[in-house]
């Protein structure tokens, strides 16, 4: 019985089309493409880097996971880790945990802790499709340089400039990259300039710089077309 199931799992046509639930949204999406899809905004969540993983071999945490291994790295004793119940954090945000994380240990170890959770050596397919739709602009509260690796991996296109702040000028030959809490690509720098923003005196840091950003951002969506993929 178990050689017939091994069989037809082996035989299965890996590009078999999956019948999904319909989406009237995205068939709308679809419906009106022709009108759409020269004025594109694309928001990209922690979704959309779903199923990634870094050079250990392990997905990508999200902002939970990333929360409790902070916690076992750089709180828990040794043997607490053995025991240690992570329900214990759930009125913990990831913005707290890692300023007590920073505290008892060093923004440095912190920085390079986040910078080993989130490195991949390879972007998904989905990142390597971006390109296509040569959007206006691309936003991403990803520390991942998926995108980034998409565009490469096809060189297709426009390419990327990377925006961490108000002063980036915009050129019209590259498609802005919005990452307003840093990215990887800049572990060490500070969260102005695209190092991480992950504890609360980050966000604070970073208001001022963030909020003129995101107005340059906004002036450019009036009368597009935005498509949210990976939020919840």
């Amino acid at each position: 019985m178990s050689k017939d199931i091994t069989s037809k799992e082996t035989n299965k046509d890996p590009y078999e089309r999956i019948v999904n639930t319909s989406d009237e949204n995205f068939e709308n999406l679809v419906h009106n493409w022709a009108d759409l899809k020269d004025d594109i905004i694309l928001f990209l969540g922690a979704g959309a880097s779903v199923g990634a993983k870094n050079i250990s071999g392990d997905y990508l945490p999200n902002a939970y996971e990333l929360r409790n291994q902070i916690w076992s790295r750089f709180i828990l004793s040794e043997a607490e880790k053995e025991t240690y119940n992570f329900s214990n954090l759930s009125l913990m945000s990831l913005e707290h945990a890692s300023t007590l994380a920073e505290i008892k240990s060093s923004r440095r170890n912190l920085e390079l802790f986040i910078a080993n959770k989130f490195e991949v050596q390879k972007t998904l397919w989905q990142h390597a499709t971006l390109p296509f739709l040569d959007a206006k602009s691309i936003f991403t509260t990803n520390y991942d340089n998926l995108i980034e690796k998409g565009f490469n991996t096809v060189n297709y296109g426009r390419q990327l400039t990377p925006i961490y702040n108000n002063s980036t000028s915009i050129n019209q030959n590259f498609i802005p990259l919005y990452k307003p809490h840093g990215s990887i690509d800049h572990p060490h720098s500070t969260v102005k300039e695209g190092g991480f923003v992950i504890t609360q005196f980050d966000y604070y840091e970073i208001m001022d710089v963030r909020e003129k950003m995101l107005k340059k951002f906004i002036e450019g969506i009036k009368n597009k077309c935005v498509i949210f993929i990976g939020y919840s």
